[in-house]
């Protein structure tokens, strides 16, 4: 009677392992990613999705080397991860390229982690198809790097702004531009640039402070570099749209009708996130002081000229007529200055 009751205890055992491992199968079949199963390199189990990633019909991959699945230059790393799985050790994922019957590639993460697969040791990979997030990220870099060269090339940098906490992110091209290190933090406040002349920050923080979304502005102002020198930019910004908001003041529900003349949502000014492109315009503007110096100034005395006099004198004209003001020009003439210029030189003349 005992002998009986052990064989059917026993039985009931076994058949709850296999009940267990039937549902275990069922679940890892409808998993959505990628399982594999190894023991001494060799595949014992593949999910269906790990075998469409592939390219290979289910069931098929079972029994077959893992290096059927995986690039040339992966195979080494992922052996190295499958080992240190069995030893029971837990590492970061890798970046593998998965391989297709077909010979084709893409991009997929790996983690492996020991399991007991049938009574022994084993373990599980799971392989996760980033291939669209490898694109978008060589995209991004390809971006950055593409606005960096722009930005070397034009000599100007970026910002972005968050309002109204106020904080920027700058651009490599701008901390370039400032002459900032690696160790100088990447982030800053619109109220307090240190890289403005203390007199003009108050300016350019009021500027974003008052930005409307939609309206691009643009303003000249000074910037100081790490190394000292005093650099003019031209800085051109616009302001983004805040997110909407989907309830308003007083709605009780996400239905609820929105009070006569309030809009579902409202964009103040200085709210949203914005973009600055810093451009540096110091030689054009000294360019065109040396400009208008030559064009006011005589070049070799470096005395106002007669286009400096008829100039002054024009506008002494526009003030006088306001009422309450008058002009006078009083008029000399130095007798003989050509024949002292001619006998003692221009230097003479002009101290004269």
């Amino acid at each position: 009677m005992r002998e009986d009751a052990g064989i059917t205890a026993a039985t009931c055992t076994h058949g709850d392992r296999a009940a267990a491992a039937g549902s275990a199968r069922s679940l890892a079949d409808a998993v959505q990613v990628g399982l594999l199963v190894i023991q001494h390199d060799r595949i014992r189990y593949a999910n269906p999705v790990a075998a469409a990633m592939a390219g290979w019909p289910v069931g098929e991959l079972a029994g077959r080397s893992v290096d059927v699945a995986l690039a040339e230059h992966c195979r080494s790393l992922v052996r190295s991860m499958v080992e240190r799985g069995l030893a029971g050790k837990t590492g970061r994922p890798l970046q593998i390229e998965y391989l297709r019957r077909d010979g084709s590639r893409f991009d997929a993460r790996a983690d492996a982690r020991r399991i007991d697969f049938e009574g022994r040791p084993a373990v599980l990979l799971t392989v996760q198809d980033v291939s669209e997030l490898s694109r978008a990220l060589r995209r991004a870099d390809w971006h950055a790097g593409m606005l960096g060269r722009t930005e070397a090339l034009c000599r100007s940098g970026s910002f972005e702004i968050a309002l109204p906490s106020g904080e920027l992110t700058l651009s490599a091209g701008l901390r370039a531009l400032l002459g900032l290190g690696e160790a100088e933090p990447v982030r800053a406040h619109i109220d307090t640039l240190d890289w403005v002349p203390a007199d003009e920050q108050a300016g350019v923080a009021s500027r974003w402070r008052s930005a409307v979304a939609g309206a691009p502005f643009e303003f000249e102002h000074r910037v100081v570099c790490h190394d000292g020198r005093c650099l003019v930019v031209l800085h051109r910004g616009v302001l983004g749209a805040a997110p909407a908001i989907d309830l308003v003041p007083g709605a009780t529900a996400p239905g609820a009708a929105a009070p006569r003349g309030h809009a579902a949502s409202e964009q103040r000014a200085g709210s949203g996130r914005g973009v600055a492109i810093l451009h540096d315009v110091t030689a054009q503007r000294e360019a065109e002081q040396r400009v208008r110096q030559l064009t006011l100034q005589d070049e070799v005395t470096g005395l106002p000229n007669r286009a400096c006099l008829l100039e002054q004198l024009d506008a002494a004209m526009r003030a006088a007529r306001a009422p309450g003001r008058v002009l006078a020009l009083l008029a000399f003439e130095v007798p003989r200055i050509d024949e002292i210029r001619t006998r003692m030189g221009w230097s003479a003349a002009s101290a004269l």
